[in-house]
């Protein structure tokens, strides 16, 4: 008889025949049929177990990201996670996530750290899935793109990981107060809006897509987002116009929205009226309003001025507006309209 070889079998382990013996394999996951194990009889069965489980354990290997197809110059690839930079492993350079640290314990589940992003959990069934440990979410890696970018479920937006947005604020007027919380942020930082009045002002509200909202508020940096304050002066009300003036004058000076002609038009109008259109601006006041003029002002200019006035108040019916107008120049105080006029 000639030898016979079964060099590399199943198990891996070479093995060779005897010229003097002939062999009877049989193969399977049970024992063989015959239970007399004789010279010319032998059991692989326990060896095809011990391939089948090195074959599986071999797949899982492949799964693994320490162990891709070496692509060269550093770079390997795996069939799920695609092409990454591997030689300072376990950091690696993905081709879409970018630096990322790779922390894996088992083929099936891969653990992710990637600045700004924090830990994310994937693997070969799941990604470009991630679900991100720290908001409690999924989101979805944009595989055509090299800059990171992936998809925001809860916005509904895709969005560039390393973006920076940027949190811009101004406030009316420059003396009435400051704006806190303004700058850089990453995306879903917090941001925290803070309306602070200097002496004298008070926080009037907001502009520019925040209106409504307290002086103070937070929410999560998505984009880039400008909100405008107004302060408003809280000005000596029980004064008379005269002392009324410096405030005013204060007020309208730091407006650079106005033109000189402007400011002087809406001086005029807050001075006499406590209402101006130029300035969009009115005085509020809780004690009676003083209306002072000099001799240069005639009966009947004193009344528009205060007609004037009157008519912004639409709470005021008609037959108020005359009662109080009528009350002013016969004895030069309205008690319902709370208003007095003095003559210099």
């Amino acid at each position: 008889w000639a030898n016979y070889s079964l060099d590399y079998a199943l198990s891996g382990i070479g093995t060779t025949s005897s010229a003097s013996q002939s062999y009877q394999i049989e193969s399977g996951w049970g024992l063989p049929q015959s239970l007399d194990s004789t010279a010319d009889t032998y059991d692989v069965s326990g060896e095809i177990e011990a391939f089948l489980d090195f074959f599986f354990d071999l797949q899982d290997t492949e799964m693994l990201l320490s162990n891709g197809i070496d692509r060269g110059k550093g770079w390997m690839q795996n069939d799920w996670f695609g092409l990454y930079f591997n030689s300072s492993f376990p950091w690696v350079y993905h081709e879409n996530l970018g630096w990322s640290y790779i922390k894996q314990n088992s083929s099936k589940y891969t653990w992710i750290y990637r600045e700004n992003l924090g830990w994310i959990w994937t693997g070969p069934d799941s990604f470009p899935h991630c679900y991100m440990n720290e908001r409690e979410e999924w989101t979805f890696l944009d595989r055509s793109r090299y800059r990171a970018t992936l998809y925001d479920y809860r916005y509904e937006e895709w969005f560039e990981l390393d973006k920076i947005y940027t949190i811009q604020t101004e406030h009316f007027p420059r003396a009435g107060g400051k704006i806190l919380g303004q700058g850089k942020y990453k995306r879903w930082a917090p941001v925290i809006i803070q309306a602070v009045p200097s002496a004298n002002y008070r926080f009037d509200g907001w502009v520019g897509g925040a209106d409504g909202l307290a002086e103070s508020f937070e929410f999560e940096a998505v984009s880039d987002v400008f909100l405008g304050a107004e302060f408003f002066p809280v000005l000596p009300t029980t004064s008379t116009g005269e002392k009324l003036a410096p405030a005013i004058g204060k007020f309208i000076e730091d407006r650079n929205d106005l033109t000189t002609e402007e400011k002087s038009q809406a001086f005029m109008e807050l001075l006499t009226t406590g209402v101006s259109f130029t300035a969009g601006w009115s005085i509020d006041r809780e004690k009676p309003i003083d209306f002072t003029f000099d001799s240069s002002f005639s009966v009947e200019s004193q009344i528009a001025y205060v007609r004037e006035y009157l008519d912004k108040d639409s709470t005021l019916s008609e037959g108020e507006k005359e009662t109080i107008l009528a009350e002013l120049f016969m004895d030069g105080f309205s008690e319902s309209g709370g208003i007095r006029i003095g003559r210099e």
